[in-house]
This record gives structure tokens, C-alpha cells and sequence, in this order.
């Protein structure tokens, strides 16, 4: 299993609750070659390693990287896996509201 692949892992599951099957993965993996084809900075790449090692850590730094570095690797990584999911079917009404009240409308 490759750094892509556990960053996945590590992703879907804070983002949906569950691994994400295996060719959603793959789409991961082929979506951050090509967003990503150059090197992190240290700091990102120790960053992203250590969320994708460590899962439990993730929401705790996606929130840190929020405030202090909204075009990280970390958060860019995290927004790629969510759009990942959220184009199928299977994780859909995850990213969508569950009800909307008249007063949003």
C-alpha cells in the first residue's frame, strides 16, 4: 500500500465515516498525481504523512491547517477526496443537507 493509498484511507473515513472502496481510491490516487505533480514543502509532506499514519489525528489538523494554512497540502488533499466521494452515488447524500427549512429557501 502506497502514501496515496493510506491518505485515502485515512480521508474517507473522516470524511464519510468508512474506507472508501478501491476504485475510489484509485481516483485518488490518480486525481493528486496530476493536481500534485510537484513536491510538497517538508512541512506538508510531514503534515499529510503524519494524518494519513495517524487517522485519529486528521480532524484535529484539517481544523489547525483551517485557520493557520488554508492552501496546504493537507487541506488541498482533503478537499480532493471529498470531491472524490461526493460524485458517487454511494457517498452522495453525505455532502448534501439532509432537510431544508422553509426560511432557507
Amino acid at each position: 500500500m502506497g502514501e496515496a493509498d493510506a491518505e485515502a484511507r485515512a480521508f474517507g473515513r473522516y470524511l464519510v465515516g468508512v474506507e472508501p472502496p478501491d476504485e475510489l481510491i484509485e481516483r485518488y490516487r490518480q486525481a493528486t498525481a496530476r493536481l500534485f505533480p510537484d513536491a510538497a514543502s517538508p512541512f506538508d509532506e510531514a503534515l499529510v504523512g503524519f494524518a494519513a499514519r495517524h487517522p485519529w489525528s486528521t480532524a484535529s489538523l484539517d481544523s489547525a491547517s483551517a485557520l493557520l494554512r488554508r492552501s496546504g497540502r493537507l487541506r488541498s488533499k482533503l478537499l480532493v477526496m471529498a470531491a472524490v466521494l461526493e460524485t458517487t452515488p454511494r457517498f452522495a447524500d453525505a455532502f448534501l443537507p439532509q432537510s431544508c427549512k422553509r426560511w432557507a429557501l
